[in-house]
């Protein structure tokens, strides 16, 4: 007989159909019988929950209690009937579906899906649709034969033979879907199959509102097996509220139509609507929602009391978390057992990393119940990561994240990783697998004494590279996806699994390998046998696609609440369930009711000319009444509170709106018993009456450090779980103090104070020490970068693009030039006798062919950037002959001999303790001694390497002339940069010169300047050029700037061996271009500069206007 039970959510249907199910149980118990009771509920959770609140004093232990699902019902009937299909998982699914699409592509099939079958939305879509024809019992047969009463589509057909060949395709392996399983279960019910269950004397049919039309026959069919049924509905026919009940309603009436169509005996039950007896257990708030949501508005009359209700209203996402997680705690603080707390949210999966950092930060035990994709799980990501390598060549990206973001062995392996991206950043190496390995070798081999780069930090980037390489190349040869994963699975293995800590590693890190490759082993099986024999090989690329496709649409099983842990849930898995305290996060507008989710492939018209045609496919109409249903289950679920929330902030700071629902339980209660409550956070520092984390706690011990209360800092310094990270504020406190209160630079802004380490920089730069002029530059001009790179040697994480080397091109026109100067200017400027233009430019463009074939190579795409520097660098050659022109113009026609370059890359000084200051791509002409600077106390010995010196006679004496070649824009600056010590190169190089006796005792410097290629050619500098005759500079400039650099250089070096390196730099804009701006608190350190006295000075002059910039930078010693 099948009995019908209606009444209202929470009236006692569950309750009164549990007492009568208990005692069946017991009866069969004592007369020795087991498995003639069942009870059918919507999901997993609840069916656990049913099992707990089975047992009572009288029923403590029961062998088979019969709670199951739908799915386990027909599992279950299935498995015991021996029939021969089985079930196709989801992942084996959707890879029958995409196998399916791409034969039809390529049999030129699909015509109106062509541009979008290749996608994987498509496929989802696919097998939505197909589960939506399924669930209501539409067969391809019977969707073929609808079509020919719809005009003509090539969408129709598509869709039509897609399901077709699906279908055929279980039937010829024997397998079948998930509601495959129900057509079959209810076949075997129609033939009299009960195997499963030979004999049932009660069933219980609970918490549904609705059934698909498989499931009405498999209930008719129990209906007529079973002595007695009870079906549940949530429906009070007594109840005006027709929208919230309408679907249920219709559900019962079909149910109960099937039953009388089948001869079967129905009786209805409506529970008695006492509200005084229904609602005795509940809080009046709770009991005004049971019996007034959703109703008419025009008759409600809003409720005086809401106990048992509360509304929160939050300034943000973040501060609705904590406000749930403080009302949770306060529960568990007054004795609330955590198995009677549930949270949820619509969209848990978005809320979940917040949650997980407030909940654990406030030391509640909590579970965070939601299945995540596989690609998640570290093991999937290090196994992409690694594929990827090879399938983007080797891009610095790929490379970059398979060593620093994977559990592999190269994180294991001391510094490996870091060196080896270390070297390939340094050597622009940005991509290629060849070009990147040619490289390193080559550089090992060519590696001496000599080398910019440690051998050994070569050896190991070689070595790991070449390690990868022998790994990848296992991957290169077409084979099956059995054979792909196999292999997959031994190098990650290798790679991912230390041998050492095999036998220790945790049980987390063991079921995720196992679940990842249980998955990877069925599912490469099962989409080889989709292959057709002339396709069982597949490329590396094509095996990627899939298996990353796999990663991201398997998901990995929840994990389930343990014993003292608060369970957090979705919202559609919390609605089954009954508990105390029920809080629901998260309903601003767009979660209840939800967004409309547009449906696969057909419009809303379109949907419903289907229905009108007998294919019963889903409505948008029907949601709104669902989603009512839905919200009104949910809220009725709690027994003693409901706490409901959502946050009228968004997340990018924009207002947003409750949810209509919530509105709707706003308004059935009074504006007097303030049932809404709003809950703002605009200051980070909590009171002591909101304090909830372990972090509210340090922020709350600070702000009473700063007003002289050390009581609850000097506590968490005493616990041990907390002591060293109150130690850390500490300094970070004692840093701030210094920054922001003490007068001049401290120790925390570059004046090092440490007695041993300002030790350790004076041994460095010790006294036979030989300074570069870029390196004086530089600490003049930036102190604080100069620690960085020069002392600390620290590089900026730049990755290796693909750019204009500068530094190259740079390279390139300084060998250029000094080869071509080996002939003599004069004989340069004449004319080429073969009439082919002048002989300057013609062997300018000869040497760039020569120097371009033997530098440039790499991938196709740097060769061709490689051909358009060399292009831009021929179009120089006839300026250059127009530069050198005018520049020999400037000549005086009464001297004795007229310039000429003499030297050329000429080196003094030239140490291997200095590497990063030099380009070891060109050998120097000729190398000399350094040049002494200061006195016999302070000796500084100064290095550098001159591009050209050109050499002429006037007046019975040698003069000379400095020429640093520019590429880019020369430098500007005043004379007084150079006694402040950020513009030294000139000055140092002419000094040099005369201290260095190349031309004689009595050489004078005519002129000094730069060549920029790019522009005028020579630019002097040091003379008056409003002058239409330059000066010389003569002896005067000699005797000045001898004597000017013999003062500053001493009073530099001493401030650099006293580790003064302070953050200060006197371009206003130096963070917009620098490499270090990220460690760089320059900006701090110049809002108080005055009021601090926070001014830097090694010489009688601060360092106070703007000499460098981007523009300035040196491009070459």
């Amino acid at each position: 007989m099948l009995n019908v039970v209606t009444g209202k959510t929470g009236q006692g249907k569950t309750t009164l159909c549990l007492e009568r199910y208990r005692s069946v149980l017991m009866e069969n118990m004592q007369a020795g019988e087991i498995g003639q009771t069942l009870w059918i509920t919507p999901t997993h959770r609840s069916a656990r929950q049913l099992v707990f609140e089975l047992f009572d004093d009288e029923l403590q232990v029961c062998f088979e209690p019969g709670v199951v699902t739908f799915d386990q019902f027909a599992e279950k009937l299935l498995r015991m009937s021996n029939v021969q299909a089985s079930m196709l998982k989801p992942d084996q699914q959707r890879m029958l579906l995409r196998q399916i699409v791409e034969d039809a592509m390529q049999a030129r099939e699909l015509r109106h899906f062509q541009k979008v079958a290749g996608t994987s939305g498509f496929v989802n879509l696919l097998a939505r649709f197909i589960s939506e024809l399924k669930r209501e019992e539409t067969w391809p047969e019977t969707f073929r034969k609808t079509l020919n009463s719809r005009p003509e589509s090539f969408k129709d057909e598509e869709l039509c033979r897609l399901y077709e060949r699906y279908q055929d395709k279980l039937l010829e392996w024997g397998k079948y879907d998930s509601e495959g399983r129900f057509w079959l279960a209810r076949e075997l019910l129609a033939q009299g199959n009960w195997t499963a269950f030979p004999k049932l004397r009660y069933v219980v049919v609970d918490g549904f509102t609705d059934f698909t039309s498989t499931q009405y026959a498999v209930l008719g069919a129990l209906a007529g097996h079973a002595d007695e049924i009870d079906v549940t509905f949530p429906h009070d026919p007594h109840d005006d509220r027709e929208d919230l009940w309408v679907k249920p309603l219709r559900s019962m009436q079909t149910l109960c139509k099937h039953a009388r169509k089948s001869g079967l005996k129905v009786k209805e039950s409506i529970l008695a609507s006492s509200t005084e007896k229904r609602h005795s257990h509940k809080q009046i708030g709770l009991s005004v929602v049971n019996d007034m949501l959703f109703g008419n508005l025009r008759r409600l009359v809003p409720a005086k009391d809401s106990r048992g209700l509360d509304l929160v209203a939050a300034s943000g996402s973040r501060t609705e978390i904590r406000e749930t997680a403080r009302r949770v705690k306060s529960l568990l603080l007054a004795g609330v057992s955590p198995q009677n707390i549930l949270v949820t949210s619509r969209d848990l999966l978005q809320s979940a990393p917040s949650i997980e950092d407030i909940w654990t930060d406030a030391g509640i035990p909590y579970c965070v119940d939601l299945s995540r994709a596989v690609s998640s799980l570290p093991l999937a990501k290090s196994m992409s990561a690694l594929l990827n390598v090879s399938t983007h060549d080797w891009s610095y990206a790929s490379i970059k994240k398979l060593l620093t973001q994977t559990s592999g062995k190269f994180n294991r392996a001391g510094q490996r990783a870091g060196v080896t991206l270390q070297i390939l950043r340094h050597l622009n190496l940005r991509q290629n697998r060849q070009e990147i390995l040619a490289g390193l070798q080559s550089m090992v081999t060519r590696a001496d004494s000599n080398s910019v780069i440690e051998t050994t930090s070569l050896e190991t980037a070689l070595e790991t590279l070449s390690e990868l390489d022998e790994n990848l190349k296992l991957f290169q040869k077409k084979r099956s996806y059995s054979d792909f994963v196999r292999q997959l699975i031994a190098t990650a293995h290798e790679f991912f699994v230390s041998e050492s800590e095999e036998n220790s590693i945790r049980e987390e890190e063991a079921s995720e390998w196992d679940l990842i490759v249980g998955l990877l082993s069925d599912a490469s099986a099962f989409q080889d046998q989709l292959l057709p024999e002339k396709q069982k090989s597949i490329d590396l690329s094509t095996f990627l696609k899939w298996l990353e496709e796999l990663f991201h649409t398997q998901v990995v099983p929840a994990r389930r609440a343990t014993a003292g842990e608060v369970q957090i849930l979705n919202a559609s898995d919390a609605r089954h369930l009954k508990v105390d305290h029920l809080f629901v996060m998260g309903l601003q507008e767009g979660t209840f009711p939800a967004s409309a989710e547009n449906q696969p492939f057909y419009s809303e018209q379109e949907r419903q000319n289907w229905i009108e045609l007998g294919v019963q496919l889903e409505h948008r109409t029907s949601q709104y009444l669902d989603e009512m249903q839905f919200f009104y289950r949910l809220g009725t679920r709690a027994t003693t509170n409901l706490t409901l929330s959502y946050s009228y902030v968004s997340s990018k700071g924009q207002p947003q709106y409750a949810s209509p629902f919530y509105q709707a339980v706003k308004t059935l209660f009074q504006k007097s018993t303030h049932v809404e409550t709003q809950v703002e956070q605009l200051s980070p520092i909590p009171t002591a009456e909101t304090l909830l984390t372990a972090e509210d706690v340090r922020l709350l011990a600070v702000q009473n450090m700063s007003e002289s209360k050390a009581g609850l800092l000097s506590w968490l310094i005493s616990q041990q779980s907390s002591s060293a990270q109150m130690h850390s504020l500490l300094a970070a406190v004692r840093m701030n103090g210094s920054r922001f209160e003490e007068y001049g630079f401290t120790r925390y802004e570059g004046q090092l104070q440490e007695a041993r380490i300002r030790r350790t920089v004076a041994e460095h730069y010790h006294r036979e020490y030989t300074f570069s002029a870029s390196q004086l530059e530089q600490y003049a001009s930036c102190p604080f970068q100069f620690l960085l790179k020069r002392v600390l040697k620290i590089e900026p994480q730049v990755a290796p693009r693909l750019e204009t080397d500068y530094r190259k091109r740079g390279n390139i026109v300084h060998d250029l030039l000094a080869r071509l100067h080996e002939t003599e200017m004069r004989q340069l400027l004449d004319e080429d006798p073969s009439g082919k233009g002048q002989l300057l430019s013609r062997k300018f463009l000869e040497l760039l062919q020569e120097k371009a074939g033997t530098l440039f190579a790499g991938s196709d795409l740097q060769k061709a950037i490689d051909e358009i520097e060399t292009e831009l660098i021929s179009e120089w050659a006839e300026l250059y002959q127009s530069q050198s022109s005018s520049y020999v113009d400037r000549f005086d026609p009464d001297w004795e001999h007229e310039l000429e370059p003499r030297f050329r890359e000429i080196s003094f000084g030239r140490t291997r303790e200095n590497d990063d200051d030099w380009d070891w791509g060109s050998e120097p002409t000729q190398e000399l001694d350094a040049v002494i600077f200061g006195n016999d106390e302070t000796p500084i010995r100064i290095e550098g390497r001159i591009d050209r010196i050109d050499v002429g006679r006037a007046q019975e004496r040698n003069i000379f002339a400095i020429i640093d070649y520019k590429t880019g824009n020369p430098p500007s600056f005043k004379e007084s940069d150079v006694s402040r010590g950020t513009q030294l190169q000139l000055a140092l190089y002419t000094i040099a010169v005369i201290r260095l006796n190349l031309l004689g005792p009595d050489a004078t410097p005519w002129l000094i300047g730069y060549w920029g290629m790019k522009e005028k050619g020579f630019d002097p500098r040091f003379v008056n050029k409003r002058k239409k005759k330059l000066e010389p500079l003569g002896e005067a400039f000699v005797e000045f700037w001898s004597e000017e650099l013999d003062r500053i250089l001493p009073q530099m070096i001493q401030a650099l061996r006293e580790a003064q390196f302070p953050v200060v730099n006197p371009n206003q804009d130096c963070t917009s271009y620098c490499p270090y701006n990220r460690v760089c608190r320059v900006n701090q350190v110049r809002v108080v500069a005055d009021s601090l006295e926070k001014q830097w000075t090694i010489f009688d002059l601060p360092v106070t206007e703007e000499t460098n910039s981007p523009e300035n930078e040196i491009e070459k010693e």
